[in-house]
C-alpha cells in the first residue's frame, strides 16, 4: 500500500513538472514574432525579448540627455 501511495505521489510529481516545463517552452505551438522581428517560442524568449525591449529605451533616452546637454552648454 505505501509504495502504491509513493508511486502516484511520484507520477503526480513528474506530471507537475511536465506542466511547469511546457508552460516555459510549449511543444504544441508555433514560434510567434516580436515586434523587433525576432522568434519567440518560450517563455524565456520571451523576456529576453523584453529586456531588449527597455535596453533600446534606455539607450534612447541616453540620447535624448546627450543632445539636451549639448543644447544647454
Amino acid at each position: 500500500m505505501i509504495k502504491e501511495t509513493t508511486d502516484d505521489m511520484l507520477n503526480e510529481i513528474a506530471r507537475n513538472i511536465g506542466c511547469v516545463a511546457g508552460a516555459i517552452t510549449p511543444h504544441d505551438t508555433v514560434p510567434g514574432h516580436d515586434a523587433a522581428g525576432g522568434t519567440v517560442a518560450s517563455l524565456t524568449e520571451a523576456v529576453m525579448g523584453n529586456t531588449a525591449g527597455l535596453m533600446a529605451i534606455a539607450q534612447a533616452i541616453e540620447t535624448l540627455a546627450e543632445a539636451v546637454r549639448e543644447h544647454s552648454a
